[in-house]
């Protein structure tokens, strides 16, 4: 941090704990250079099916946010055989709406 990010912008107001722009920006130094690309390609895959899992809709009833969690059980179905993902897939399931 101390030769990469030496502008104050990359500090916090207390200029001693680094930025969230500083953070971001050593994780993805630290992660090229320690991570092979698959692991990359899986913390991105999870970055996005985490943000999903954090979506509180405005109209959960609409058809775009049914088709939303029916991808976001998509993409969870996939990460299955790589992480366990059981208590996310249970829990999109329980928002889809039941058919009768």
């Amino acid at each position: 941090m101390m030769d990469d990010l030496r502008d104050y912008r990359f500090y916090e107001e207390d200029m001693t704990h680094p930025s969230g722009e500083a953070i971001d920006y050593i994780w993805e130094k630290f992660s090229d250079a320690y991570f092979n690309p698959s692991t990359i390609s899986l913390m991105k895959k999870w970055q996005e099916v985490s943000a999903a899992l954090h979506h509180r809709p405005f109209h959960p009833d609409n058809a775009a946010h049914k088709k939303f969690l029916i991808e976001t059980l998509r993409k969870l179905e996939e990460l299955q055989a790589l992480i366990p993902v059981k208590e996310e897939i249970a829990y999109i399931q329980s928002q889809l709406p039941k058919t009768a």
